[in-house]
C-alpha cells in the first residue's frame, strides 16, 4: 500500500520537504515547468509548476496527495474537497490489457490507479440510471461525480475491468457494437457475450447501444472518399449516386432500431443511450435520436457536462501513455474555473478549515490548477524558506 504524507504538527517534525525548482528564470509571470520533489527519501516530480509575483505556484492536486491523507489518520484530509458541483466528469475506455504494449490501450494495473484515486481524491461514481435521472430531470448527484464509460464491447471489460469496478464498488457503463455480439465468430479482438453481460448487469454495470452494425466506414462518393456509417450518405455504385436524405435517414434508422430491441430482449433495457462511432454526429442523427425516444448520447469530444446538454462531453482516460498523477490532475483542472473568471478565488474545506487561495492560474496542459505553495504553508504553520542560490524549497513541518 502506497504511503500517505500528513501535515499534523509534530507527526511530520523534523521531516524535510525538499524542492529544487528546474526553471530557468524567475520573472512576475507564469512559467511553466517541473520541481523535482524529495519526500522522506523518495524522489519524484511534480509538473506544470511556475513563479508567480515571487511566490512558488504548484498544483493543488498535488497538495491533495502528498499531505492530504496519513494511514494513522492524524494528517488534515483533503480528499473531500468539491472540486465541481453539478456537473459529471464522464469517463471513456476502450480495451484494456493486462501488460499494454500500445499508447491507445490502458493496462490492468493503470485502470486499477485511477480508479484508487478517484476514491482517495473525493471522486463518486455514479451508475447511468443516476446519470439519467440527474440530466433529464434535475435530481441530486453528488459532488466530484464520475460516470465511467467503456466502448466497443471488448471481453477484456469482462475480463480485466469488471473486477477492478467490483474491488471499488464503481458502476460503468459499456456502449456495445451489438452485431458482434450477436454474431461472436466476427473476426478482430474478442467481444463480450450476453451471458456474461446479464451476470455484470446484475452487479450495477449497464450496456447501451454503439449501433448495431454502423461502426465502421462507408464510400461517400465515387472517389472513394470515406466517412462513418452513421453520418455518411452512402455512395450507390450500381445506380452511380448518392443517398438520398430519406434513404440515409431509414437506414440508420432500421440499425438503431434494431439495437434497441436487442438489447430490450436480451438485458431488459427499458431506455436507450448511444455512444456516436468514432465520435462522429449530424443533425440528421441527433434528430433521428429525438425521434426514437433516445435522450442520452455520448461524444469522444472533451469536456465536463451539465444537464442543460444531453450530447455528453467524455474524458479520454484510457491511453497506457497517460500516468496516474497526469490523469488525476487531468480530472480535477474540468472542476476549476479559469483564472479570468469572476471569483478567481479557490476553496478548500480541510478538516472544517477552509483554505483560501488568493491567486490561481488554471494550467493549460491538464495537470490543474496552480496554488500559491507560501499560502498553503502559511495556513498549517509550516515553515518555508526559500534558497535563492541554490534554487530550493525546503518545508519543515
Amino acid at each position: 500500500m502506497r504511503k500517505k504524507h500528513g501535515i499534523g504538527i509534530g507527526l511530520l517534525l523534523g521531516a524535510i520537504v525538499c524542492i529544487g525548482l528546474l526553471m530557468a528564470t524567475y520573472a512576475s509571470e507564469a512559467e511553466a515547468g517541473v520541481i523535482s520533489v524529495k519526500l522522506n527519501g523518495k524522489s519524484f516530480e511534480v509538473p506544470a509548476t511556475a513563479m508567480v509575483d515571487g511566490q512558488v505556484m504548484v498544483p493543488l492536486s498535488f497538495l491533495k496527495r502528498t499531505f492530504g491523507e496519513d494511514g494513522a489518520g492524524a494528517g488534515p484530509e483533503l480528499s473531500e474537497a468539491a472540486h465541481y458541483s453539478d456537473r459529471v466528469a464522464v469517463l471513456m475506455y476502450h480495451h484494456m490489457m493486462e501488460k499494454s504494449n500500445q499508447d491507445d490501450i490502458i493496462s490492468a494495473d493503470q485502470f486499477d490507479e485511477q480508479m484508487r484515486l478517484l476514491k482517495t481524491n473525493g471522486y463518486h461514481a455514479i451508475g447511468l440510471d443516476q446519470y439519467r435521472d440527474f440530466m433529464l430531470h434535475g435530481k441530486p448527484i453528488p459532488n466530484n461525480a464520475v460516470l465511467i464509460t467503456f466502448d466497443d464491447g471488448y471481453e477484456s471489460f469482462y475480463r480485466l475491468a469488471y473486477p477492478i469496478l467490483k474491488k471499488y464498488g464503481y458502476p460503468a457503463v459499456n456502449f456495445v457494437i451489438v452485431s458482434k455480439v450477436d454474431d461472436p465468430g466476427q473476426p478482430g479482438i474478442p467481444k463480450l457475450r450476453w451471458d456474461q453481460m446479464r451476470e455484470m448487469k446484475k452487479a450495477g454495470m449497464s450496456f447501451m447501444s454503439h449501433t448495431y452494425n454502423l461502426h465502421s466506414l462507408g464510400e461517400v462518393n465515387p472517389k472513394g472518399g470515406k466517412k462513418p456509417l452513421t453520418v455518411g450518405r452512402l455512395y450507390l455504385k450500381e445506380e452511380g449516386r448518392q443517398e438520398t436524405i430519406p434513404e440515409y435517414e431509414q437506414r440508420v434508422r432500421a440499425d438503431l432500431s434494431l439495437a434497441e430491441a436487442r438489447l430490450r430482449e436480451e438485458l431488459g433495457n427499458t431506455y436507450g443511450a448511444v455512444a456516436f462511432p468514432y465520435g462522429k454526429y449530424n443533425a440528421y442523427l441527433m434528430d433521428l435520436l429525438r425521434e426514437m425516444g433516445i435522450e442520452l448520447s455520448f461524444t469522444t469530444e472533451s469536456g465536463i457536462n451539465t444537464n442543460v446538454n444531453t450530447k455528453a462531453f467524455r474524458i479520454n482516460a484510457g491511453r497506457s501513455d497517460t500516468s496516474p498523477d497526469a490523469f488525476i490532475n487531468m480530472l480535477f483542472g474540468y472542476g476549476i474555473p479559469s483564472a479570468e473568471s469572476e471569483d478567481p478565488n479557490s476553496v478548500l474545506t480541510v478538516n472544517g478549515k477552509t483554505i483560501k487561495f488568493s491567486k490561481v492560474i488554471k494550467e493549460d496542459q491538464g495537470e490543474g490548477p496552480l496554488v500559491s505553495l507560501k499560502e498553503f504553508c502559511e495556513q498549517y504553520h509550516v515553515k518555508m524558506e526559500w534558497d535563492k542560490r541554490k534554487k530550493e524549497v525546503s518545508l519543515v513541518a
